[in-house]
């Protein structure tokens, strides 16, 4: 359920708030230009929707009748977009099933309205627990919630709430009152945090009395934000948005952490085995007599381990420059058959000293539009990685055909191919597989990662599935 429905009457408009929203988001988006096109579109895929963009004044339902019409859909977002704003208007909007309002007065709100459909898209998997000992203030903040689409768990009293804490250890806002019976928002804030850091879950401290002296006080208490009752539905609501993306940043940050982490020890652990052949083999050619047959092997020694530690910085900085937005695709007319064959010669040296057959069932030509640096990359990670990971005497097929408009490059071994475990892992920054090199030779874990990354940018797909008889198939589609 990915789906956003634009409805708006306006041609330009809608084409270049669709466009906007493609452009930055990966969510489909589905036009409707009347309140009939909108109908037809909802009767038949209502479901499919998790938010809707409506422009107020249609021709053929001048009175807000299609906002209406979105809102008897309980899964749709209403966002609703008008060229003007009254107190009454606002007043009705509010009383509505609304996410949220926004004035058509420039281009710099189809950037807010990106964020916003993020926003209540990412909602949907959000957990928020509503702690408040009067029924009525529980589904009045429950409505609230659920219109920006969060996922609402609700408890009386504070004993009520650590029930529903330990049972949802996935909740990530709770919304206290602050004066309950049996034990009050304070006692409960400081409980919940002797139990969870502000890294698991937020906590919102609310009260209809004590202004500024309560807010001190639930905030000493561990809270992260407070507010004052009766509040505004958008003051409400950007509060809880804010406090969502914050816990989705720090986390974001946390496991950014963790992966630097993981590149440094990675990155340790792999270049330590190479630089020790360099620095033992460096050692015996300085201290000691050595025949001309020993004094060459070290020096291929030392040339292999370095070659070795190349591969895996070449690998580091790859993905640096790929996540950092610095490696541009250049496209230009390449003949893929040629570039194919190169490169299958280039491995058959490795694959030969395994005594490995490297078969080819590639046409004479083949030009496609792509930049050849990037995709001979690709092309090559896939061929080392049969050769890596294929036993002795065993076959690899390099093919190249066109499909359905595309090219499809496939590398098929006959290697002990992708355990079960391992497929998620596939194409993911640096994952370590359960395969094994059939020469030992290192991996970094990040060729695949490199590879989905250079095909994504040629908007083709990467893919890997059983080859038939045993063995990895891996395939890229390249749009023709």
């Amino acid at each position: 359920m990915k789906k956003v429905l634009v409805i708006e009457d306006s041609q330009t408009f809608n084409q270049m708030l669709t466009q906007t929203i493609q452009d930055m988001t990966s969510f489909e988006v589905v036009q409707a230009y009347s309140y009939a096109e909108a109908e037809v579109i909802l009767s038949s895929q209502a479901t499919e929707f998790f938010c809707a963009i409506i422009d107020i004044n249609l021709p053929d339902a001048t009175d807000g009748e299609a906002v209406d019409l979105v809102i008897q859909y309980s899964n749709i977002a209403p966002i609703v977009f008008t060229g003007q704003l009254s107190a009454s208007l606002r007043e009705d909007f509010v009383q509505k099933r609304i996410a949220d309002y926004v004035l058509k007065d420039g281009g710099h709100n189809l950037n807010y309205i990106v964020s916003l459909i993020q926003r209540l898209y990412n909602n949907g998997n959000i957990k928020v627990l509503v702690v408040d000992d009067s029924r009525t203030a529980r589904n009045q903040l429950r409505r609230l919630l659920e219109t920006q689409r969060f996922q609402v768990l609700m408890a009386s009293s504070g004993s009520e709430a650590m029930e529903q804490i330990e049972k949802h250890q996935d909740i990530r806002i709770a919304l206290l009152d602050c004066f309950m019976d049996e034990m009050d928002g304070f006692q409960l804030t400081t409980k919940i945090r002797q139990r969870f850091g502000k890294d698991h879950l937020v906590i919102i401290g609310m009260s209809s009395q004590g202004g500024h002296a309560i807010t001190a006080r639930f905030i000493k208490s561990g809270a992260n934000d407070f507010l004052l009752k009766p509040f505004q539905p958008e003051e409400f609501n950007c509060r809880l948005n804010q406090n969502a993306e914050f816990m989705e940043q720090f986390h974001a940050l946390k496991a950014v952490n963790h992966q630097k982490n993981q590149l440094l020890g990675m990155a340790a652990h792999d270049i330590r085995g190479p630089l020790g052949i360099i620095s033992n083999a460096a050692d015996m050619l300085l201290k000691k007599d050595l025949s001309v047959e020993r004094h060459s092997s070290l020096l291929n020694m030392i040339a292999r381990s370095s070659n070795d530690m190349l591969v895996l910085l070449d690998d580091l900085l790859g993905v640096s420059a790929i996540e950092s937005g610095k490696v541009a695709i250049d496209k230009s007319p390449v003949d893929l058959a040629a570039l194919l064959r190169e490169q299958t010669e280039f491995h058959r040296i490795s694959a030969e000293k395994k005594s490995m057959e490297l078969l080819e069932l590639i046409p004479a030509e083949a030009i496609v539009e792509v930049d050849g640096k990037r995709i001979k990359q690709v092309i090559d990670n896939l061929i080392n990685n049969a050769v890596k990971y294929s036993p002795l005497q065993s076959k690899i097929t390099i093919t190249l055909k066109n499909q359905e408009n595309n090219w499809l490059i496939s590398v098929c071994d006959q290697g002990p191919g992708i355990t079960a475990d391992d497929v998620p892992k596939l194409f993911q920054s640096f994952e370590r597989l359960s395969s094994i090199a059939t020469g030992g030779e290192p991996s970094s874990g990040l060729g695949l990662s490199i590879c989905k990354r250079m095909v994504d940018a040629h908007k083709g797909v990467i893919s890997y599935k059983d080859n038939k008889g045993g063995g990895s198939c891996f395939s890229v589609c390249l749009p023709a």
